[in-house]
């Protein structure tokens, strides 16, 4: 093999083009595209992923894996909610939150950002009604909220 089909076979490895499909998304081993949004590959996070102007996903997420295939979309929701809420209300009201939650597990799951997150995604994980209209209040609400460059509320309204 010459040495430009294999820098061309490492490449096509290590990136895999604009996906639609997640599975696509997890067979590249550092740098995709989903649905738009850059995926990086990032160890050193404890198995955690994260999003913020891109996806950063664990390399230990595998094709096929029902739990990758949902991080994939759930972070993905979380780039939604980021361009829908700006960067300042949403470092405030989802980044924030979501990082200093000390619930772990499927409760993780049932904060109201983290609800919000698999809507737009496209994650079914059998949220109750009460549970999916208290999500889409919260981000309703942290829509309306304007805050200032240090996230303090400013615009007069109470609660989160």
């Amino acid at each position: 093999m010459l040495k430009q089909e294999k820098l061309q076979l490492v490449a096509k490895k290590s990136y895999t083009h604009n996906h639609e499909e997640e599975n696509r998304v997890l067979q590249a081993r550092y740098v995709s595209l989903y649905k738009g949004k850059p995926v990086i590959r990032i160890a050193g996070l404890g198995g955690r992923s994260f999003s913020l102007y891109g996806l950063f996903i664990s390399p230990e997420l595998e094709p096929g894996d029902r739990k990758a295939i949902d991080t994939v979309k759930h972070e993905y929701g979380h780039a939604v909610q980021l361009e829908q809420l700006g960067i300042i209300r949403y470092l405030r009201h989802i980044a924030l939150p979501s990082m200093s939650s000390t619930v772990q597990g499927a409760s993780y799951y049932e904060q109201p950002w983290e609800i919000t997150a698999d809507l737009l995604g496209g994650v079914d994980r059998g949220h109750s009604d009460a549970a999916l209209n208290a999500g889409k209040d919260y981000l309703a609400s942290a829509k309306r909220k304007s805050t200032d460059i240090f996230g303090t509320d400013v615009s007069g309204s109470t609660g989160t």
